[in-house]
């Protein structure tokens, strides 16, 4: 009966969606110490195994050595609707944003954060650069026809857990202010997680 596999498998798919929804609680609020890149264990290695926290449904991401381009980051993320995204990850401890003294009531990124987006318009610039080439490597290197066109770049940095709205209004006016990046935190993701969650359920 083919209602009941797809039950099935909804069911184990949301199993594992719990599962590792779980253990980004533990990772954030437990005492051991996760590195930003290295390692098996580190925060980057485990966020692109669990991509799908971010609402959208990758296939197996790009190694940029493989596709010959040094100034692109280190995995570029194939969209299932033929486009890339670009997951720029740093520490959950790293402050996101700050009071901005010299103005009130204002806002301003901090050195972490306006780091991780300088970071972030490199690559778009270099892969706007380079876009008809990588299009080809991709193709010849995956067998993917992918669209190399306006990538999105998500950056997870910082936990919100105990931001006012005052905090949270600002990053979305921050994040306005930029043009195919999104800046996230940790707590954001895990709320993206929830709501894929809920849809696999209904």
């Amino acid at each position: 009966d083919i209602a009941l596999i797809e039950e099935v498998r909804n069911a184990s798919n949301i199993a594992f969606m719990q599962k590792s929804l779980n253990e980004l609680e533990e990772r954030l609020t437990g005492t051991k110490i996760y590195k930003e890149t290295s390692g098996k264990n580190s925060w980057q290695e485990w966020i692109y195994k669990n991509n799908w926290m971010f609402g959208a449904s990758y296939v197996q991401p790009i190694e940029k050595q493989k596709i010959g381009f040094d100034n692109i980051p280190d995995f570029i993320f194939p969209t299932i609707d033929g486009f890339i995204d670009i997951l720029e990850i740093k520490l959950p401890t790293h402050e996101v944003i700050k009071k901005d003294e010299s103005h009130a009531g204002s806002y301003m990124w901090t050195s972490k954060a306006s780091e991780a987006i300088g970071q972030a318009v490199n690559y778009l610039h270099e892969i706007e650069l380079n876009q008809l080439q990588i299009q080809k490597k991709i193709k010849y290197k995956y067998s993917l026809d992918l669209l190399v066109i306006k990538p999105r770049v998500f950056i997870l940095v910082g936990n919100s857990a105990a931001w006012d709205n005052g905090h949270k209004e600002a990053l979305r006016k921050l994040n306005y202010s930029l043009h195919g990046i999104e800046v996230i935190t940790y707590p954001d993701l895990q709320n993206r997680a929830k709501q894929t969650i809920k849809l696999y359920e209904k």
